[in-house]
């Protein structure tokens, strides 16, 4: 791993979603205030739709996260830049979690990276789409999200809404790209 990536702000991330995961695992009062839960959102609790994105439920919930963030991350950001990635990011993991409160019953816990990841996802089938291999991102996007959708406790909506908006996000914010892939 090259200096570079210890720079990153992908690599900020993972510090950070790994730093949060011990004292919301071992403190129940932490995950409640950091988790999304709909009906504290509704009494003012407003933070959460930010904080849920870096909360995780388990070891195996956190490293399949932060493995998908490792890959679509460094990707991402090397083509869009620091600053487009972030908003790639964040953007997509926020209206993923809006739509989830609206969308979801009030008693389910939501947390996770997940629908700021779709949303690099969705950035990276632009990627490909500029690339001239599509199809084949598309179809990795499905596989991933259908995979991820047979899980019990999976926020689908989170990954959906983060998987469109980051698409479309990739299709603004790419009109002048940091850098190109070339597959070739």
């Amino acid at each position: 791993m090259s200096i570079m990536r210890f720079k990153s702000a992908t690599f900020a991330l993972i510090i950070i979603n790994i730093i949060v995961f011990f004292p919301t695992n071992l403190n129940d009062t932490i995950l409640i205030l950091l988790a999304q839960n709909n009906l504290l959102v509704r009494e003012g609790f407003w933070y959460q739709i930010v904080t849920a994105m870096f909360v995780h439920f388990g070891p195996l919930h956190l490293f399949f996260n932060m493995l998908a963030l490792y890959y679509f991350g460094y990707v991402i950001e090397y083509v869009y830049g620091k600053v487009r990635f972030l908003i790639i990011y964040f953007i997509s993991g926020i209206l993923g979690n809006i739509a989830t409160y609206f969308l979801l019953p009030d008693n389910i816990l939501s947390g996770g990276a997940s629908g700021a990841i779709f949303g690099l996802l969705g950035a990276y089938v632009i990627l490909s789409r500029s690339a001239g291999s599509m199809s084949a991102a598309v179809v990795y996007a499905l596989w991933i999200f259908l995979a991820s959708s047979i899980i019990p406790g999976v926020n689908i909506i989170a990954h959906l809404i983060g998987l469109i908006s980051g698409a479309m996000l990739g299709i603004i914010l790419l009109r002048r790209p940091k850098y190109y892939l070339d597959y070739s």
